[in-house]
């Protein structure tokens, strides 16, 4: 038996592994899917070693890098007036991890316990929160910045390990955020004190994959392969996308459809989710910002028109692929 983890990036790889399989070996003990940290205890990674010491930097993470990412694109999207959209995976040496906006969450407890309950014994959160643990390195903030940000945290619940990514929460946000923690007060709706204990539900405020000495990311490349002797929000959508291998051309990019909106159910949940954006904004906490809504526009009511709008300018993410989550702008 060849003993040799192979990684899959977001399924986005998946013609390089097969690749690989086939140059090497028919049968593995393992195959290790996932993207970033998901697989970073021994891989092989899919793409270069860039050497661009901006990926460490957080503000990087509001900048778009189009050389990290795999270049593919998604078939037309007929839930959005058939727009393609771009498929965000990184493709370079520590995959995700080196690319993402260094927001360190977790799911609900809920989420996992839902795979055991189908049938996959071990697989609830309970059973994985050691191995969560094991992972990561949690810092807490000093005094100063718990105060001055409201952070909390509970390392019992969701921490306590001393693996090699390092998790802390930053120096720094950006101003004007107490008017969103206002807002969201306003509505009563409850902060957890620490969501990556398994209770990812509320207003959370989660702290980031960042190394607290240097302030600079910590991801899958610094924290297992430099240096190593040796080693070269919730809502879950009833649409369904697929990957698929282009059965005209095996060696290229995988064919992508992200399917969104392609249950109407989505969309017709997804307009009063514009609407309670509208009554979000016009709180008492935000009274003195003189907001002013710029799209869809205030003049777009119906919910025809809340529609044609989503279509228009809905991003749909790699979770409407995995069946994971959806994010909302």
């Amino acid at each position: 038996m060849v003993q040799l983890p192979i990684r899959s990036l977001c399924a986005a790889s998946l013609v390089a592994c097969t690749t690989l399989a086939q140059q090497n070996a028919s049968t593995y003990d393992y195959i290790i899917v996932g993207g970033g940290t998901a697989d970073s205890v021994l891989v092989v990674e899919y793409g270069p070693l860039n050497n661009d010491s901006s990926i460490l930097l957080p503000s990087e993470t509001l900048v778009s890098h189009a050389d990290r990412y795999y270049n593919i694109t998604s078939v037309p999207i007929p839930g959005l007036l058939n727009v393609t959209r771009p498929v965000l995976a990184g493709a370079i040496v520590g995959g995700g991890s080196a690319v993402n906006g260094m927001f360190f969450d977790r799911g609900s407890a809920s989420d996992y316990d839902a795979w055991e309950t189908l049938g996959n014994p071990g697989w609830g959160f309970q059973s994985l929160l050691p191995y969560f643990n094991k992972g990561v390195t949690f810092t807490p903030p000093s005094a100063q910045f718990a105060e001055m940000y409201n952070y909390t945290w509970d390392i019992g619940k969701a921490y306590g390990g001393q693996g090699e990514v390092q998790v802390s929460f930053p120096p720094y946000q950006f101003p004007g955020q107490e008017y969103v923690w206002n807002a969201w007060n306003e509505l009563g709706i409850k902060k957890p004190d620490e969501a990556a204990g398994g209770e990812a539900v509320g207003a959370i405020q989660a702290p980031s994959a960042l190394d607290p000495v240097t302030r600079t990311r910590s991801y899958a490349r610094t924290t297992h392969y430099d240096g190593v002797p040796g080693i070269p929000s919730l809502e879950r959508p009833l649409s369904r996308g697929t990957i698929n291998i282009n059965t005209s051309d095996p060696a290229n990019v995988p064919i992508v459809d992200y399917g969104t909106f392609s249950n109407p159910l989505d969309i017709a949940v997804a307009i009063p989710l514009v609407t309670f954006a509208r009554k979000f904004n016009k709180l008492n906490a935000f009274a003195n910002l003189g907001a002013t809504e710029i799209s869809p526009g205030a003049n777009v009511t119906s919910e025809t028109g809340i529609a044609e709008f989503l279509r228009r300018s809905f991003a749909p993410t790699a979770a409407d692929i995995i069946k994971e989550r959806t994010e909302w702008a």
